[in-house]
C-alpha cells in the first residue's frame, strides 16, 4: 500500500497513449479509493531496478515541484547549474505534465536530501527524457541542496 495522496482513479487507457496522464480518468485527486486498492505494473524485458526514475516533490500537484531522480537505489536532486526552461520542458514532457511554464532554481520547493545526482544539465528541449540530456557524470557536482531545481508544468 502507498502513502500520501491518491492521484488517479477510473483510468481507462486504450494502450496507445504516450503516457499514463494521457489516459481518460477522473480529474487528478478525485477518487473513491483506499491505498489497499493501489495498483502496480511489471514490464517484461525491462530492468526496472536500474533504470533512472523521475518525480516532482513539494508542489501542490504532481506536475509542480522539486526535481528528484532515482539512481543507484537512492533518490537525489538536480543542481541549478545550466538549468533552464528547455530542461524543464523535457521533465514536463517525460512526466506527461504538458508544457513547462517555469524552471525555478534555488530550492523553490525546499531543499532535497541525499545525493545531488545531476549537475550542468544541458538539454536542447527535444529530448524524450531528462537522462538523454548532457550533464556531468552521475554524482559529480559542485552544488549544495540550496541549489536544487524545480519545474512548474501546465
Amino acid at each position: 500500500s502507498g502513502l500520501g495522496p491518491i492521484w488517479l482513479d477510473g483510468v481507462r487507457c486504450r494502450g496507445t497513449e504516450a503516457t499514463l496522464a494521457k489516459c481518460p480518468s477522473k480529474p487528478w485527486g478525485q477518487h473513491a479509493c483506499t491505498h489497499e486498492e493501489d495498483v502496480s505494473v511489471v514490464c517484461s524485458g525491462s530492468d526496472i531496478t536500474s533504470a533512472p526514475k523521475l518525480r516532482l516533490v513539494g508542489g501542490l500537484s504532481p506536475c509542480v515541484g522539486r526535481v528528484e531522480v532515482f539512481f543507484n537505489k537512492r533518490w537525489g536532486t538536480v543542481c541549478q547549474h545550466g538549468w533552464n526552461l528547455k530542461a524543464a520542458a523535457v521533465v514536463c514532457r517525460q512526466l506527461g505534465c504538458g508544457a513547462a511554464v517555469s524552471a525555478p532554481g534555488t530550492s523553490r520547493f525546499g531543499w532535497g536530501e541525499g545525493p545531488i545526482w545531476l549537475d550542468d544539465v544541458r538539454c536542447t528541449g527535444e529530448e524524450t527524457n531528462l537522462f538523454s540530456c548532457q550533464a556531468r557524470p552521475w554524482g559529480d557536482n559542485t552544488c549544495f541542496h540550496g541549489q536544487d531545481v524545480s519545474v512548474v508544468c501546465v
